[in-house]
């Protein structure tokens, strides 16, 4: 059961409950029911439940000043609501002297419905059930295999094949071609989606086959699945070249 917030701030040394950490520990338990976001007037609702008198002023512009500890965003409503960071988090552990129930997160499911129909294919399901490497690792499968259906090849080259597939010059290979190659800045753009493709091979690809692919959480394994997502995407776009 999550301490309550006149159990934390007792926890929290004298000289250090100012104004800032009252406004925080507001922040975080407002969260805990209200994962999408907390409204100014919804913190100051909490801390004149707790404190009556001593409500620290401004809570807006103390929120504000700690930008390292809260992010702050709109509504469909237009309305003002902050969220406590993981840096937040690890801030108010250190002053209570306690592991805190980390607020709850809005369901990422709305963010994974975004990402390419084949790479949700692929990671939706072990994404959901907390298996955050195998998902990502299965995403890139997935990546690898789209770019040989395209290219006809029954085999996996891994990162030859990222570099030939998606080489700016002809080689005896399908190619994928991501535009017309005629002015500088289209053939920069097709290098550097051949450097991205070989890279994601290595980085991903090839550590989640041969080693350990360290994806700690959510947000990590939506930030490299965001990646696969742009990736896939891009050789959708690309124009098969014999």
């Amino acid at each position: 059961m999550p301490l309550s917030f006149g159990e934390l701030l007792a926890s929290v040394p004298p000289k250090k409950r100012n104004g800032t950490t009252k406004v925080l520990l507001a922040l975080h338990q407002g969260q805990i029911t209200r994962p999408a976001g907390v409204t100014t007037a919804e913190i100051n609702r909490e801390l004149a439940l707790h404190l009556r008198r001593s409500v620290p002023k401004n809570p807006s512009q103390l929120l504000a000043a700690a930008a390292r500890y809260v992010k702050s965003t709109s509504t469909k409503g237009g309305r003002r609501v902050w969220l406590l960071t993981d840096a937040g988090v690890r801030y108010l552990e250190a002053l209570t002297r306690h592991s805190l129930q980390p607020p709850p997160t809005v369901s990422f499911a709305y963010d994974l419905a975004d990402v390419h129909p084949d790479i949700f294919a692929a990671a939706a399901p072990l994404l959901k059930s907390g298996h955050f490497a195998e998902a990502v690792g299965r995403a890139a499968k997935r990546l690898n295999l789209m770019v040989r259906q395209r290219t006809e090849r029954t085999r996996d080259d891994g990162v030859s094949m990222m570099h030939q597939v998606f080489s700016v010059e002809s080689n005896k290979q399908i190619r994928l071609q991501v535009n017309s190659l005629r002015e500088d800045w289209e053939r920069d753009e097709q290098d550097g989606l051949r450097h991205m493709m070989a890279g994601m091979q290595v980085g991903i690809g090839n550590v989640d086959k041969h080693g350990d692919l360290r994806v700690p959480d959510r947000r990590a394994a939506m930030e490299l699945l965001a990646l696969l997502s742009y990736l896939a995407r891009r050789v959708d776009q690309c124009s098969a070249v014999r």
